[in-house]
């Protein structure tokens, strides 16, 4: 009776941990953008408007796919580049701007917001990046900055936060992409969910 005492009272501990770590990030919510982001886009993907209008059908819908699918190719090539913890990222697309992966996900939720057909949602993915995802990039700057220095202040002087500019500065971007790369940071999950999703969002205002 008293170890089924404590397996209790150890899961309500975890449980009562867990909801104090959340309200905790609630003063900081850019600790959450990785959770609401994934919230909003599965949202977007499962609540989809039912009907479509033939201006939809011939402009909106389409304009969605290939911005989705610029978000989608854009995170695919920038975690390939990507090496986290061993040295300060600055090749390919990381010599355009310093947050490709959050400039890629942008892409993905307007594009995910046009095929939905609830325009309205596109408040919630600007607010979103507004109270989050600014945030935590300036968040995760000061820890580059206090790993790397004089390295990654000099990087954030020649290369945009988020808005990318089309020349490489001398010494940024160049070398190749890698599949190693893009494994390790684990983004083929990332991926086939958002192949998934997509298909899903397609199928539910097209055919279903």
């Amino acid at each position: 009776m008293e170890t089924g005492g404590a397996g209790r009272r150890g899961r309500g501990g975890k449980a009562g941990q867990t909801a104090l770590n959340f309200l905790k990030k609630l003063k900081a919510p850019h600790h959450l953008r990785q959770q609401l982001g994934g919230l909003l886009f599965l949202g977007l993907i499962l609540f989809g408007k039912p009907s479509l209008t033939e201006a939809e059908r011939q402009w909106i819908l389409p304009l969605g796919a290939f911005v989705f699918a610029l978000g989608a190719a854009g995170r695919v090539v920038a975690s390939g580049y990507l090496v986290k913890n061993d040295f300060l990222t600055t090749t390919g697309p990381y010599g355009h701007v310093r947050n490709p992966i959050y400039v890629s996900n942008l892409f993905l939720g307007a594009g995910l917001v046009l095929l939905n057909g609830y325009y309205w949602a596109m408040y919630f993915l600007v607010l979103l990046y507004l109270v989050c995802y600014l945030p935590g990039m300036r968040v995760e700057e000061e820890n580059l900055w206090r790993r790397y220095g004089a390295a990654f202040e000099s990087y954030a002087k020649a290369v945009p936060l988020i808005w990318p500019r089309l020349k490489v500065v001398r010494g940024y971007g160049g070398d190749s992409w890698r599949w190693q790369a893009y494994m390790e940071n684990k983004e083929s999950y990332v991926t086939l969910g958002l192949l998934i999703g997509y298909v899903a969002l397609i199928y539910r205002r097209l055919i279903a």
